[in-house]
């Protein structure tokens, strides 16, 4: 390899703003045109910050690098040029800027002996890593200099480059507080502050008028988000759900823009369900600021829900991935959430647990008979010697049965009664008289923190009590606004219609259609799983009789059947009885019974 010192400036010249006192042979400001930038190999790193600015920033940081070099005899290396796009400059995105480490990796290798950028910023907004960059050059007599006017070769150059790194560092951290108060008071004064979620619009002749930004409903995008909703409350995986939206060719939320055709993915598509804006609650996660805690800011706007409460509710229920602590959602009677990427061709799939060590029963089913239940992973330890894991099997000819007495004893004329006592007593419990309560409050706290915003207005200096007896009193509003929502929607749901819809229904025509064969698997396998929170079976006495715990919301029942939301919650305990005959045409009886005092242990 050639010495690198054969084309660099005599090693005695001050570099980087050393102030040690040197007898200097040959100064590059005042060198010959003809030698000055002969064998120098002269780098250019360009960078913006944020996908918003113009791509055009590049080519034009690069065109000023280039006039620098020009000036100065230089001839930049296209090979050496170096662009990080649209990445910021702070310390924790410098992973993410990969060209600027390959240019930090060719300065250690001795690849460059001149690096030019547009201003000292674009090396980093961060005063340690540039600081850690400056040593790095100087380490390998690497110039840096600035289409701006700095140069590493002047004897204060050190002492330059550190107050620029300092104050580029604190220009981010002022940004970044202006920004978090600009976004606080866009906030409290109504506007939408953050990006545009799939399904809605900027509404640009309201938003002109107020001067806010305000968003309105885009009705084609809306319709793919109900149509999302819809498909995963009746048990559609989300990989389904992207599946018939690939399928249809529908653009995805990050289309526009993109000349490549891009395509819905699953964990896309869980982000879309998982907004709290798509039932009318906004919800911004400001950043944490140096001067604040972080701050979660919400505002219901129901006028531009896309979905109910309820349903939303419903599709957050079922989760994206089941949790892995099976027994203790035994212990507490839940299934926890379920997965994204599961689903299985059988509607009994994903809804009975094993009691003995917490995980879905799997589906058998083979072409001789209708199937049977088993613990798989009971099954794998009974292989390898551990005690007290028998695998147990169940006929899934018997779970229908069983099911199908499950849901008969629900809607019995007594559970019915007791639901319709239940719904009367909360249509006279004067819940009128508690909504208007909160409506007066809420008009208070509001007055309150009208007056305190004006008060902030008017006064020029910071007034640290004033402004946190503001986010109180702001607090104080958002929380009474929840209160009265869910009173407002509690009256709004127990209405005489829904519960007339509820209790009028025939009942064994709702049990045909839960247990159709008819239905798509997922669909009968997501009404399960909401009508039964828990279906454990814990053991067999012998070989013809299986025990089962059974947790059932009679209220999803009647709201799964009238398609309404859920009036009255509460689940019901079980202990079932399940027996065969054992013949070649069996029989199968269901009973209710005591639960044991312990465990019923596998036999």
């Amino acid at each position: 390899m050639q010495n690198k010192q054969s084309h660099r400036w005599d090693p005695v010249t001050p570099v980087l703003g050393s102030t040690e006192s040197a007898t200097v042979k040959s100064n590059p400001s005042t060198s010959t045109p003809e030698n000055r930038g002969q064998g120098m190999r002269v780098a250019v790193y360009a960078r913006y910050s944020d996908d918003k600015q113009k791509a055009t920033s590049i080519d034009d940081q690069i065109h000023m690098c280039r006039e620098t070099a020009e000036r100065m005899d230089y001839v930049v290396c296209d090979a050496l040029i170096f662009n990080d796009d649209a990445i910021s400059g702070q310390g924790k995105k410098t992973h993410k800027r990969t060209r600027y480490l390959a240019l930090r990796d060719a300065i250690r290798a001795g690849e460059v002996d001149v690096l030019i950028c547009d201003q000292q910023c674009r090396l980093a907004r961060s005063a340690k890593e540039a600081l850690d960059f400056l040593d790095d050059m100087s380490k390998h007599n690497v110039r840096l200099l600035t289409a701006d006017g700095f140069d590493s070769h002047e004897k204060t150059a050190r002492l330059v480059f550190s107050i620029k790194s300092v104050f580029s560092e604190f220009f981010i951290d002022e940004t970044r507080h202006r920004v978090f108060r600009s976004m606080n008071g866009e906030f409290d004064r109504g506007s939408m502050v953050t990006a545009i979620p799939y399904g809605y619009e900027i509404d640009v002749v309201r938003s002109n008028v107020t001067g806010q930004c305000i968003w309105s409903i885009n009705e084609d995008e809306a319709t793919v988000v109900r149509e999302l909703f819809r498909h995963r409350k009746n048990g559609m995986s989300l990989s389904q759900i992207a599946a018939i939206l690939n399928g249809r060719g529908v653009p995805t939320s990050r289309q526009e823009g993109h000349e490549k055709k891009l395509y819905w993915r699953a964990s896309a598509i869980w982000r879309l369900l998982e907004n709290p804006m798509y039932k009318g609650l906004y919800q911004v996660n400001f950043g944490r600021d140096k001067l604040e805690e972080r701050r979660t800011a919400q505002r219901l706007m129901t006028d531009l829900a896309l979905v109910s409460e309820y349903e939303w509710n419903v599709v957050q229920e079922m989760g994206k991935r089941s949790p892995p602590v099976a027994e203790k959602l035994i212990a507490q009677g839940t299934k926890g959430q379920r997965g994204a990427y599961g689903g299985g061709k059988h509607p009994f799939t994903g809804v009975f647990r094993c009691g003995t060590c917490g995980v879905y029963l799997s589906c058998h089913h083979p072409r001789s008979n209708a199937g049977t239940l088993h613990c798989i992973q009971c099954e794998h330890a009974t292989n390898v010697g551990v005690p007290g894991r028998q695998p147990l099997y169940l006929s899934m000819k018997g779970v229908h049965v069983m099911l199908r007495w499950l849901l008969q004893q629900v809607l019995s004329a007594d559970v019915v009664s007791r639901y319709r006592a239940v719904l009367k007593e909360r249509l006279v419990g004067g819940r009128e008289a508690e909504l208007e309560a909160a409506k007066q409050d809420l008009g208070k706290a509001e007055r309150s923190q009208a007056r305190l915003a004006r008060l902030l207005q008017q006064i020029e200096a910071d007034d640290p009590v004033l402004e946190e007896q503001y986010r109180k009193t702001r607090t104080e509003v958002l929380e009474l606004k929840h209160k009265l929502h869910e009173l407002e929607t509690g009256l709004r749901d127990l209405n005489v219609e829904a519960i007339r819809r509820q209790l009028d229904i025939d009942l064994s025509a709702v049990v045909d259609q839960f247990l159709a064969d008819a239905i798509a698997p997922e669909r009968t396998r997501a009404l399960l799983n909401r009508i039964f929170p828990a279906l454990i079976l814990r053991g067999k006495t012998n070989r013809y009789t299986a025990i089962f715990e059974v947790h059932v919301k009679p209220g999803a029942i009647l709201a799964e059947a009238t398609d309404t939301p859920v009036l009255v919650d509460g689940n019901e305990v079980l202990w079932v009885r399940l027996t065969t005959s054992g013949s070649k045409f069996p029989s199968w009886t269901v009973d209710e019974i005591e639960p044991p005092l312990t465990e019923t242990s596998s036999a």
